[in-house]
């Protein structure tokens, strides 16, 4: 009877430890894939960014005065996103990045029902894999506005970070997306989000298409330089937003010229206003206060009215070296007196 009570606690153990052994082989394998499938969104929400960030910088560069595209060369907005979709299309991204989604989908599939004590890295790179979802459809859709698009690849490209981070604090990733790097992964130069204010801007697009990097042909107020030494610079300046709050002018002792008046709230934030008056203010017109938001290098687009003639316009205001630029573009030919057109810089004297 013992004998047999001895063999029955064997077996029992037996059975026990390759329960536990399989448990913890399942759990090894849901972590692997789970893994996999979190360095597969992020490798693919790198591709929908950079596409997206290019709608974001064609779009501006539209708005400044001129894109070219795989040899086309236009300055109307809805114009340049369908030509940059089309570029896309033709190279073939659009179908990369929807198939790409469609392997995520899968992946993501393959890892829906997690051990317990994995369950909250499974819903970690579930929220990531909401977040990416949104920027495959701006791959896919440029929509609202300039100001609105960009904020929401700013958002989502910091949601992604973020994700990520509190992934890798659960499970470490890093290992397998310095794997995929080290082995000759998609090298993506992002043209990097720039912080722009255009409110009446509407993209046209309405089909998943295509889209490649566009080379603008006009010479803009945006800083070109790639030098390490002028990076730095912009850094700084960023630092001290306040020294550009007031009134920038070329007036004359009499009052006569243009102005533009800025005012920072928070953060990159302001609000600008563009003025000319003649001598002694015999005829004087404004733009009223326009909402802008700065990108890092200083710089932001507006539109405007005319308050004089009505006319409108679009434009760009580069902060720099105790000076401020101001190019404008006037949608229809310029009056008698209303905001100037072209480029000028103000200095600060008032």
């Amino acid at each position: 009877m013992k004998k047999n009570l001895i063999v029955f606690l064997l077996i029992v153990l037996v059975v026990i430890g390759g329960f536990v052994g399989w448990q913890q082989y399942s759990k090894n394998e849901y972590s692997k894939k789970l893994k996999n499938a979190m360095a597969l969104i992020i490798t693919e929400s790198e591709k929908a960014q950079e596409m997206a960030e290019t709608y974001n910088q064609v779009w501006r560069q539209a708005l400044d005065g001129g894109v070219e595209i795989d040899g086309q060369t236009t300055d109307d907005f809805n114009e340049a996103l369908n030509l940059q979709a089309e570029s896309f299309k033709k190279q073939g991204k659009i179908d990369q990045v929807n198939n790409g989604k469609k392997e995520v989908d899968k992946a993501m599939q393959s890892v829906n029902n997690p051990p317990s004590d994995l369950k909250k890295a499974y819903e970690t790179a579930f929220e990531l894999y909401g977040t990416y979802s949104e920027m495959v459809k701006l791959a896919n859709f440029p929509s609202g506005t300039l100001l609105e698009f960009n904020r929401k690849i700013d958002d989502l490209a910091a949601n992604i970070d973020k994700q990520k981070s509190q992934f890798n604090v659960l499970i470490p990733i890093d290992d397998i997306l310095n794997a995929k790097a080290s082995n000759g992964g998609d090298n993506h130069s992002n043209p990097g989000s720039t912080n722009t204010n255009q409110t009446e801007a509407e993209a046209p697009l309405k089909e998943t298409t295509g889209v490649s990097q566009p080379t603008s042909t006009t010479t803009t107020s945006e800083p070109s330089s790639t030098d390490s030494s002028q990076n730095n610079a912009d850094t700084d300046m960023m630092k001290d937003l306040a020294q550009f709050n007031g009134t920038w002018n070329d007036q004359t002792e009499d009052g006569a010229g243009d102005a533009i008046t800025i005012t920072f709230k928070d953060g990159r934030n302001a609000t600008i206003s563009l003025g000319s008056s003649t001598s002694g203010a015999a005829m004087f017109t404004d733009t009223g206060d326009i909402e802008v938001t700065f990108n890092e290098k200083g710089e932001a687009n507006f539109t405007f009215m005319d308050s004089y003639s009505g006319i409108t316009g679009k434009g760009t205001v580069t902060l720099g070296d105790k000076q401020v630029t101001v190019t404008t573009k006037l949608d229809s030919e310029p009056q008698e007196f209303s905001i100037f057109q072209g480029t000028k810089t103000f200095t600060k004297k008032r």
